[in-house]
């Protein structure tokens, strides 16, 4: 921290080593896969434990520190980066650590005030974070940013998953959808457009698009419905670009 001009060093505590070394340690993955998941299980009870006061807050409606992540949209990228200097990216410690999907680890991004002289990782341009950008949309991961980036600038994307991100695991778990992330948006269905392909069941991270027990009559030919259950729906927005027949859209809520 700078104290009064003076850069002043602290030892890193076990919870902000291990975030460290499951990132950009090479020998991490050697070892003995029964140890990291204890190493996962232990890291993400001390990060709920940390967060349940700040949840809290929010769901109570009560004023935070920290602005929490929101849900952004694909399109948003180029706005997001129109406003930023340098680009810095890092590994995904939550997908290091858990490691219960094969999406990609390369994924997220820090931006100007929040890159310090102990920050790892490698810097970008523009083209290439817009690049990295597009390969994880692509690959089905949501994105999230600090919900204040339009009156503060953005601080960082995170590029997630739901079964290995922290803050998506533990609001589930807490039951703050729409409040930790915020989300301004949900999908909606053109019910005539939809050929009820399932696309959009293979990218929903929530179920809120799944394979129904009903069929109905496509072309003449009987398939399996999607079912569409907006009460499951986070406003992720991914699932929109992946339907053959612009079926999808996103709604402000």
């Amino acid at each position: 921290e700078d104290n009064g001009g003076t850069w002043v060093y602290f030892a890193a505590d076990f919870y902000d080593r291990l975030d460290y070394i499951c990132k950009f340690d090479e020998n991490y993955p050697l070892i003995n896969e029964d140890l990291r998941q204890a190493l996962d299980q232990w890291c993400y009870s001390v990060y709920a434990e940390r967060m349940d006061a700040y949840i809290e807050s929010l769901s109570s409606g009560e004023a935070v520190d920290r602005a929490p992540e929101m849900f952004m949209q694909g399109e948003e990228i180029d706005e997001v980066l129109n406003l930023v200097q340098d680009i810095h990216l890092v590994p995904c410690n939550c997908r290091k650590l858990s490691g219960r999907c094969a999406k990609p680890t390369e994924t997220c991004f820090s931006f100007d005030n929040t890159i310090t002289d102990r920050a790892a990782g490698r810097s970008l341009t523009k083209g290439e974070a817009k690049e990295i950008f597009r390969a994880t949309h692509r690959k089905g991961l949501m994105h999230q940013i600090n919900s204040d980036w339009r009156t503060n600038g953005p601080a960082y994307i995170c590029n997630c998953c739901a079964c290995c991100c922290y803050p998506l695991r533990l609001a589930q778990e807490k039951g703050a959808k729409g409040v930790f992330p915020i989300s301004h948006s949900a999908v909606q269905r053109e019910e005539a457009k939809c050929s009820h392909c399932g696309a959009c069941t293979r990218r929903c991270h929530f179920e809120a698009l799944h394979w129904g027990e009903s069929e109905v009559i496509i072309n003449g030919k009987a398939r399996q419905k999607v079912e569409l259950d907006l009460n499951k729906c986070w406003g992720c927005g991914i699932c929109v670009e992946t339907c053959p027949a612009n079926a999808l859209t996103m709604a402000a809520i």
